[in-house]
């Protein structure tokens, strides 16, 4: 069994981090897709389900399943409930990403995988992984992404409230990425960390 480099990919909001992970995936890299577990976990587990409903009220679901909006608009503006909220789903989450991670070890169809992870180091997982890799943009440019996403700024000053600075995660991460616009000039830096780290 070849011994699987695992990445994870940080860095503020609409800061270019899935982008990354898409170039990191069209070098042969798997995948796992944080947000698509979170996603997964409000839809299907009806133990998560039940635990969300019971910290933040029946207001949270839309045709008895859990709105992820609603959900963002209670616990970005309630710092004790968005605790909560973290406690009940980051255990299931990282348990869901462990348990892939090691399906594509056992698989041995690839030789590394990227997970996108915003809160890598607020949460204390960069030691699970082989390489960090934080994504860094100019903070005007990041809000102004978020914005014409169709959230407001308010929403993007809240969320980022809750994580270290960039700079602060630029300092921990093994790789940073500066995303200035120029995918391609990203896609080069992705080629670069993976040459780098072949080997290892």
């Amino acid at each position: 069994m070849l011994n699987l480099k695992k990445f994870a990919v940080t860095g503020g909001l609409s800061s270019g981090k899935s982008t990354v992970c898409s170039f990191f995936e069209s070098y042969g890299g798997h995948l796992v897709d944080a947000d698509a577990i979170v996603h997964r976990l409000y839809s299907t587990s009806s133990i998560c389900k039940q635990k969300v409903v019971d910290l933040l009220g029946q207001a949270v679901l839309d045709n008895n399943q859990l709105d992820r909006q609603k959900i963002a608009k209670i616990v970005f503006s309630d710092p004790q409930k968005l605790r909560a909220l973290e406690d009940i789903v980051h255990p299931m989450l990282f348990a869901e990403i462990d348990s892939e991670l090691k399906q594509i070890e056992k698989d041995g169809t690839s030789l590394f995988a990227v997970v996108e992870i915003p809160l890598l180091f607020e949460v204390g997982k960069e030691e699970a992984y082989d390489y960090s890799v934080c994504v860094a943009c100019d903070e005007r440019v990041a809000k102004k992404r978020w914005m014409q996403s169709g959230h407001d700024e308010s929403e993007y000053i809240k969320r980022m409230s809750r994580q270290l600075p960039v700079e602060e995660k630029a300092k921990r991460a093994d790789f940073v990425i500066t995303n200035d616009g120029d995918k391609d000039d990203m896609k080069m830096q992705v080629e670069t960390i993976i040459t780098k780290t072949a080997g290892r």
